[in-house]
């Protein structure tokens, strides 16, 4: 385990608002899909773009979408801020931390800019 108790709490808090935040999104994206598949339904059948757009209630599923995507984002860019800072105290290098998770380097970068803290 890190000698850096604080940035592995940092870590753990963050993986499970990130988790709790999937878990309010799923719902939506769900609706979404269900809303998608009876418009192509819809479509498919021969009736307009218009008369659908017009009697699908898009606008409420946007707003929930929306609330729910920038919850989850907050909590994804803050999962990852935290977890390369606490891979960069435990010793990994830039390089190495956007090696393997997958990022460039510029995103690793900007991840730790974002971190609270000497850089």
């Amino acid at each position: 385990m890190s000698q850096n108790g604080r940035e592995c709490e940092d870590v753990i808090e963050a993986a499970l608002a990130m988790g709790a935040a999937i878990e309010v999104y799923q719902p939506v994206l769900v609706g979404n899909a269900m809303l998608l598949r009876e418009l192509a339904k819809r479509l498919g059948s021969g009736e307009g773009a218009a008369a659908v757009v017009r009697s699908t209630p898009g606008r409420p599923g946007r707003v929930g979408a929306k609330s729910a995507e920038e919850v989850l984002e907050e909590a994804r860019f803050r999962f990852r801020v935290v977890l390369v800072a606490a891979c960069m105290a435990d010793g990994m290098s830039r390089k190495e931390i956007a090696n393997n998770m997958g990022f460039s380097r510029q995103v690793v970068d900007r991840y730790v800019r974002a971190a609270p803290g000497p850089k």
